[in-house]
């Protein structure tokens, strides 16, 4: 019998069950939870607690791995067991998180578009009944040096770019944004605009990831 490799979904999958197998035995009597970190690698031994550990070279699908599992995990954890997100309910605001990571903490490097210039820890809280009910985020090791320098070919984080695509005319004189091209330290990498990213809808879904996780009006207008 061949072993077949490792796959995101069959991974968060067997999580799952498994969890709410050791749940419904009393196999253990720890919290319930499901933690992510960002190869998908290891046998998921019964126990209450999972981890799934998501690495990789720049450029494997670390950012796009995580997102499955998270959708896939928040999906099967809804109470309704609807496939649709609820505005404002655990698992929007689980989703939501993603917006606001990418945008401050994503670059395009030589490899990758969208590539994560952080690590974090993602642990899902589920109660016996297997409904998602809370969630935390812990980021780390931010890779602070991108700010004032970029490759050629590269570009900073994706909130500057954002902010003159997608920022109204009153937010830019507000925050005194003018042509983003008088900007070095958003032009060292010879680039700004991508293909493959459209920065005016991410600044979009990003004011609205702030609103659905009850970030402050002052705080979102960065006054």
């Amino acid at each position: 019998m061949s072993v077949l490799p490792p796959h995101v979904y069959a991974i968060a999958d067997s999580a799952y069950r498994l969890m709410m197998q050791s749940i419904l035995s009393g196999h253990s009597n720890s919290a319930s939870s499901i933690t992510s970190t960002a190869a998908l690698r290891g046998a998921i031994v019964p126990s209450s607690n999972h981890s799934i550990l998501i690495s990789g070279e720049s450029g494997a699908g670390k950012t796009e791995s995580t997102k499955i599992v998270l959708r896939y995990l928040t999906t099967v954890g809804s109470p309704s067991g609807a496939i649709e997100t609820e505005k404002g309910s655990v698992m929007d605001k689980v989703l939501q998180s993603n917006p606001i990571l990418e945008a401050f903490g994503n670059a395009r490097t030589l490899r990758n578009d969208n590539s994560s210039r952080f690590g974090k820890f993602i642990e899902l809280s589920f109660n016996k009944r297997g409904h998602l009910i809370g969630g935390i985020i812990r980021t780390y090791l931010l890779e602070k040096v991108r700010l004032p320098s970029q490759q050629r070919g590269e570009r900073n984080f994706h909130i500057f770019y954002q902010l003159f695509a997608g920022a109204s005319l009153e937010q830019r004189d507000k925050w005194k944004l003018s042509s983003i091209e008088q900007y070095e330290y958003l032009l060292q990498g010879g680039i700004y605009k991508l293909q493959s990213i459209d920065d005016k809808y991410e600044y979009n879904q990003l004011i609205h990831a702030l609103t659905i996780l009850n970030f402050k009006a002052s705080d979102k207008t960065w006054s």
